[in-house]
């Protein structure tokens, strides 16, 4: 997982009025440990606020 990856989070409840899972940008790939047990990275979620959510790793999937 790398700057510019687009990302969902599978099983999310976010979706777009389609049903689709919202799409996100990877801005920080730092590898971030928020002192618990997930490494997160920096996702800008596209229907956000544009706010940057520090994501676990392991709850995105990377589709381009």
């Amino acid at each position: 997982m790398k700057v510019g990856d687009l990302v969902t989070m599978p099983g999310s409840c976010y979706k777009d009025e389609n049903g689709v899972s919202v799409i996100g940008l990877i801005v920080d790939d730092n590898d971030h440990d928020s002192g618990r047990w997930h490494s997160r990275v920096g996702v800008l979620w596209l229907d956000g606020e544009g706010n940057v959510d520090w994501e676990p790793k392991e709850w995105l999937e990377v589709i381009k």
